[in-house]
């Protein structure tokens, strides 16, 4: 089974293109696939718009009643995959706002079914690239990147701050068995 969880804040634009893109990404695999959207407290028209998918595609989603921020709804896809997921499963986690390519999974899928436990898109790969992003942000997440890169290197990783990832779920299993509630940790300063 494939499981894409996407947080949602917000995104009534973007689901009507996002989700039939997924759907065709993954349509007619063997191994299943579920999508996993959290709703993060959306003032706008999203939670019916997902409603509306449910019916057509396969769709769970989650409601945050009030807005808890990127973190915590991350926190709780995660929490509910870990839960219901093999370890043979696979978890591409992707932003709710079109600006990641569904059409990337299937490649990210095969690294993990040849051995890799995670796989990170990169915008630094031939062929990669960014789309839909505002310069200021843009300017965050390759800052963000550049510190991490700097201070935290890890062997083969060009992309820190990018949220489009594929995970072996027995990872993430061990990852929430080991860290518990603190695996995606919540400051407020």
């Amino acid at each position: 089974m494939i499981y894409v969880i996407l947080p949602a804040y917000n995104e009534e634009q973007s689901l009507p293109t996002l989700l039939p893109k997924i759907a065709a990404a993954l349509e007619g695999r063997p191994d299943g696939y579920r999508v996993i959207v959290c709703d993060d407290g959306s003032r706008d028209k999203s939670g019916e718009i997902l409603n509306e998918y449910a019916a057509k595609m396969p769709i769970e989603v989650l409601t945050h009643r009030i807005n808890r921020g990127l973190g915590e709804t991350v926190r709780d896809l995660v929490e509910k995959v870990v839960e219901r997921s093999d370890p043979d499963d696979i978890v591409i986690r992707m932003d709710c706002d079109d600006t990641h390519e569904p059409d990337v999974i299937p490649s990210m899928v095969a690294k993990i079914v040849e051995g890799y436990d995670v796989v990170i898109a990169s915008r630094f790969q031939p062929g990669g690239g960014q789309q839909g992003v505002t310069p200021y942000r843009a300017f965050i997440s390759r800052s963000a990147n550049l510190f991490m890169k700097l201070f935290f290197p890890i062997d083969g990783v060009q992309e820190y701050s990018c949220g489009f990832r594929a995970y072996r779920a027995s990872t993430l299993q061990q990852a929430v068995s080991f860290y518990g509630n603190n695996f995606i940790e919540l400051k407020v300063l």
